[in-house]
């Protein structure tokens, strides 16, 4: 590049101007990849994630269901609490220890939730413990562990354990069984569904409330 006759004047030739900006623009274009990276990155894990298995039964069976997720709430907090640690009067919360568990909230799972394979349920559990990773490593780096008082505790593992049972981010388990509305002829879990014993029929509970709405 040929030189300006500014340049005699200016400290800083007209072309290492040009070069600064040059590297400013790369520099932007470089966190912009860095960034589609990522996002590449997550997508590519969203779509390598094991699928749950759908179970259809039948309105005959909500009742065997019914006590499902209690079940698998009571067990899951029987793990759980066996974390807490008692310090003086007062419990704390061993993170580490709770990660430590994850093998046995997967045999949990596996146990109750028969159709789907281990791989998946190991995958619910990570997912969900994977949320309170933080706590894990502050709980590591303080010389004490800093989850304590009981209700706290308590609160940890009730956030945990509706990690796993599903929330906004995850499906719910009772949404891994499902049965037909006779009326609309769509899918829903067993306990969106009101199963009439006499006529032998379902209906969701949105074709329940437009009946309502009718009369």
């Amino acid at each position: 590049m040929e030189p300006f006759i500014g340049d005699y004047y200016n400290d800083t030739p007209n072309c290492v101007n040009v070069i600064d900006k040059m590297n400013e623009e790369l520099s932007e274009v470089q966190n912009e990849n860095e960034l589609l990276k990522k996002r590449l990155a997550i997508l590519e894990n969203i779509n390598n994630c094991p699928k749950p298995t759908i179970t259809i039964i039948k309105g005959e069976d909500i009742e065997k269901y019914e006590s499902l997720n209690d079940d698998i709430e009571k067990e899951l907090k029987e793990i759980l609490n066996q974390s807490k640690v008692q310090d003086d009067d007062e419990h704390s919360l061993d993170m580490e220890d709770i990660f430590l568990s994850s093998n046995k909230l997967v045999k949990i799972l596996k146990k109750y939730l028969v159709n789907e394979t281990e791989e998946w349920c190991k995958y619910r559990i990570d997912s969900a413990l994977n949320k309170y990773e933080s706590l894990r490593y502050l709980n590591s780096y303080w010389w004490e562990r800093i989850i304590k008082d009981d209700v706290l505790c308590d609160k940890i593992i009730d956030m945990i354990v509706e990690s796993i049972m599903g929330d906004e981010y995850e499906p719910r388990i009772s949404e891994l069984y499902v049965v037909q509305c006779n009326k609309c002829n769509g899918y829903n879990s067993y306990d969106d569904i009101r199963y009439d014993k006499d006529d032998n029929t379902t209906i969701c509970f949105n074709c329940s409330e437009e009946m309502f709405d009718d009369y």
